[in-house]
């Protein structure tokens, strides 16, 4: 610094330092066009119509003091050269450019290139044929460069007379801004002819519908610059966007982009279609959205439905929206048999849609959720159906709602189309009976499926082929002696059926067991065995969690909980007569001991059995 305002002191400087900053600064009329899109040109000496003179952009110096330094040379305009020859002991003559910004921000290092054309004169007595290159990197103009702020970049050594280009570089980091260019002459005879700084770039264009971003060059050779491209507005990749920009500004790879579904390409962009309107992608024309769309979105491949009506799954954007039918109305049942309901309804006011048709469902009373569907298809405006199969007397919800080709999304609204109704089946024959035979005593349970209300028992004693026998009893009673007139003795056998009977009839007979005479004799072993048998018969009866679905009428329920405990009385005192004949032929004493004894090991059986009745006692609740 002292050096330089030394000399400005001395007036020996040949021009004024200037506030030029390249690039921007240069001459309008001067300004050549770069050829190349892998270039970018930051200062050439060529583009200014003054360099040193008054309103030049860079600034000469003459350290030394000598007087002499770098002055304007030969040139037209727009190609102005300088010139320095001074042969002192020790020249020392500087040439400063203007401030020069990479004018551009970058994520890593990057090349700057200086392109020195010069030429040697001889001289006499000889001198050297050299010329220092210096760089100042600082992120801002400063006013008086000092010499001692700059760094060698390169000294260009000539051998002859004739024009010499040389390319130097060096690197400037993200964080840098601009730098400053100096020429130093030590003694030569030298015509500068022009400096050009520079970088490589990989030119921002457009390929297609992708955008390729400026990206300065990478400063090594082989490792590329890795860049991501962009696609054009409406528009998405293909493929990868990634990129690579070598070190000589060219592309490498490619990224492909197409347009967004409601866009078409136009030329390098992407448009869509306005409002109310939907593009087709086969044709990529425009076209009214159909009935029941929302007209308010634009640059859309399908008109979104209006609220409460859709598309079906298979149907395209050409097609209109739909919505699910309504109820359907003045649901009815028009008949009613033991296993069955016959029902009629309307069509609804609203189907939608030409492909619906009918659900229908039934559930009983104490079930969760229906439990069987039917697809009723009727295109009748009054629509009857008959449920078939059902239960005798149990009651039934039934429903009917109406569906069409949307109406699976919008099912969450399927209570508020459904149309409901309950009705009970009447009373049907009962089931089957299962029956225990002892000797000449018959027992059986309640049938498992009663279809009604049981008002009674009959049993059915057949003895040989000829006599036949239809014996009533009340619906209470669950054991029954058949007299022994009834039982043929000796090689005859005799059987018994048993049914339950409703309001219907009686139902079917059970399986034929064989009936026999008492023997004249039991064991107390045998005597034990029918104690047995007849308590386990009486707990084998059906629990709660496993009779049938049927329904019955409340006053049933008050027989059924009874049941076991006149079953039970009626067991013992038939047991006890049995007892009593077996042992009328042996003496007072041993009778009565042995009597005593049965009566408490049958009374100890009674409340097992009793307890054991109260726990399992039958459900005739419907499910």
């Amino acid at each position: 610094m002292h050096l330089i305002i030394k000399a400005i002191a001395s007036g020996v400087f040949l021009a004024a330092l200037v506030s030029g900053q390249a690039p921007g600064d240069e001459t309008p009329s001067c300004l050549l066009q770069n050829s190349s899109p892998n270039i970018r040109v930051l200062m050439d000496s060529n583009n200014y119509d003054t360099l040193l003179q008054a309103g030049g952009v860079w600034t000469a110096a003459d350290p030394d003091g000598s007087g002499t330094t770098w002055s304007p040379g030969s040139g037209g305009n727009c190609q102005r050269t300088l010139f320095v020859c001074e042969k002192p002991s020790n020249p020392n003559n500087w040439v400063f450019t203007q401030y020069i910004s990479k004018n551009v921000t970058t994520l890593s290092n990057m090349s700057i290139f200086v392109n020195v054309t010069v030429r040697f004169s001889t001289c006499n007595p000889s001198c050297p044929k050299s010329l220092n290159i210096f760089y100042f990197k600082v992120n801002s103009p400063v006013a008086l460069p000092n010499t001692s702020n700059f760094s060698l970049l390169s000294t260009i050594i000539g051998t002859t007379t004739v024009v010499f280009d040389a390319v130097i570089s060096f690197n400037i980091k993200p964080d840098e801004a601009g730098f400053y260019i100096a020429l130093q002459d030590r003694g030569s005879c030298t015509n500068l002819n022009r400096v050009k700084v520079y970088y490589y770039q990989c030119p921002a264009q457009q390929v297609g519908l992708t955008l390729y971003p400026l990206t300065p060059a990478s400063t090594k050779q082989n490792s590329p610059v890795l860049v991501t491209a962009s696609c054009v507005t409406g528009s998405a990749n293909l493929s990868s966007l990634y990129l690579q920009c070598d070190n000589y500004g060219a592309w490498n790879g490619s990224a492909n982009c197409s347009c967004n579904i409601g866009y078409r390409p136009m030329g390098s962009s992407c448009t869509g279609c306005g409002a109310g309107q939907w593009l087709d992608a086969k044709n990529l024309t425009c076209s009214p959205c159909p009935g029941n769309c929302s007209l308010d979105l634009v640059m859309t491949s399908i008109c979104p439905c209006l609220d409460g009506y859709f598309r079906a799954s298979m149907e395209g954007p050409d097609v209109g929206c739909t919505s699910p039918p309504t109820v359907p109305n003045n649901l009815m049942i028009t008949s009613i048999t033991n296993t069955s309901i016959s029902l009629m309804w309307e069509k609804p006011d609203v189907i939608g849609r030409d492909d619906y048709y009918f659900a229908v469902k039934y559930r009983t009373d104490s079930s969760l959720k229906f439990i069987t569907a039917f697809k009723v298809i009727d295109k009748s405006n009054v629509i009857a159906y008959t449920l078939h199969n059902l239960t005798s007397y149990t009651s039934y919800e039934i429903s009917v709602t109406a569906v069409n080709g949307v109406s699976d999304q919008d099912w969450y609204n399927d209570c508020i189309r459904t149309a409901t109704i309950t009705a009970a089946t009447l009373e049907g024959v009962p089931g089957v009976i299962d029956i225990a035979v002892i000797g000449q005593y018959v027992v059986w349970q309640r049938p498992i499926f009663p279809n009604g209300l049981i008002i009674g028992y009959s049993l059915q004693v057949v003895a040989g082929s000829q006599s036949r026998q239809i014996i009533t009893v009340n619906a209470t009673t669950f054991i029954y002696q058949v007299p022994s007139t009834n039982i043929l003795s000796g090689g005859g056998n005799t059987y018994v059926q048993v049914s339950a009977q409703t309001n219907a009839g009686n139902g079917e007979w059970s399986i034929p067991q064989l009936l026999k005479l008492p023997l004249p004799e039991c064991t107390t072993s045998q005597t034990s065995a029918l104690l047995s048998f007849t308590s386990n018969f009486a707990v084998s009866f059906p629990s709660k969690s496993s009779t049938s679905p049927t329904s019955q009428p409340m006053e049933e329920n008050g027989i059924q909980q009874n049941m076991m405990q006149i079953y039970l009385g009626v067991a013992t005192g038939v047991i006890f007569a049995v007892v009593g004949a077996i042992t009328a032929g042996v003496f007072v004493t041993v009778y009565i001991v042995r009597r005593d004894y049965k009566r408490k090991k049958l009374e100890l059986a009674m409340a097992n059995a009793s307890a054991s009745r109260k726990t399992d006692k039958i459900d005739e609740s419907p499910l």
